[in-house]
């Protein structure tokens, strides 16, 4: 999630990607899961999104999104 925020506020994008990994990491400590599971989940992650990146229909989505973000922010 955070990198799909990023691409609709790239102002915040550091930061999103910043609460991402301070929240699996408090995962980690609270004994949900193990360090493992966090960076399978990170793996799944950049290979989910490589197809979104690759999808017509969520380019489309993508878009429409950003428009809306940039029409709100007027």
């Amino acid at each position: 999630w955070a990198e799909v925020l990023a691409q609709l506020f790239p102002a915040h994008a550091s930061a999103l990607r910043a609460r991402a990994v301070e929240i699996a990491q408090h995962r980690v400590i609270t004994g949900m899961h193990y360090p493992a599971d966090v960076a399978g989940g990170r793996a799944l992650a950049y290979l989910t999104l490589g197809a979104l990146w690759q999808s017509e229909r969520f380019q489309k989505d993508l878009q429409a999104a950003r428009a809306e973000v940039a029409a709100k922010s007027r």
